[in-house]
């Protein structure tokens, strides 16, 4: 859900999703993907290509979506940023702007096959831009630490407000 729901977020802006190779192997999942405009990342070794049209994409005034935990989440917490987030953000030298979406897990859980969508809310909302450079002086591990904690505070915030 998260890529089309984010988009669906973002009427005015052209959103470019960043998605693991092994999404490309389902038909359906291929099929909406492409029509997302998603670029493909191999996640167990370094991806130049997809990092440069990540790069390129954020240069020409799209929005890259990226899902720094790198997979769905097995419980519906969240996990550990990777590292590629650093690179890509390093590189681009871009401002990034946190966003959460909570509800899609319960509405499709990693073990089932077809999401439940019958009685299911999903919400999303997005914290203020925080500047590359903001970003940059804290380091890599704390800037990666500062994002998750932005993304979690957001996450909360949902959370309270659809469960409560």
């Amino acid at each position: 859900f998260d890529p089309p729901a984010i988009a669906i977020a973002l009427p005015t802006r052209h959103v470019v999703p960043i998605a693991r190779q092994g999404l490309f192997k389902n038909r359906f999942l291929a099929w909406l993907l492409v029509r997302l405009n998603s670029i493909s990342i191999n996640e167990k070794e370094g991806d130049a290509v997809a990092m440069r049209r990540a790069i390129a994409e954020l240069k020409s005034g799209r929005c890259v979506l990226i899902f720094p935990e790198g997979a769905r989440t097995p419980d519906g917490t969240v996990r550990e940023f990777k590292r590629g987030t650093w690179i890509l953000l390093s590189r681009s030298k871009c401002p990034v702007v946190p966003a959460a979406i909570e509800g899609a897990f319960n509405a499709w859980p990693r073990q089932r096959s077809a999401p439940s969508l019958w009685g299911k809310r999903i919400s999303i909302a997005f914290g203020e831009p925080i500047p590359f450079d903001e970003l940059h002086a804290l380091g890599a591990d704390a800037a990666l630490d500062r994002l998750a904690s932005e993304v979690e505070t957001l996450r909360a915030d949902l959370h309270d407000k659809l469960f409560s």
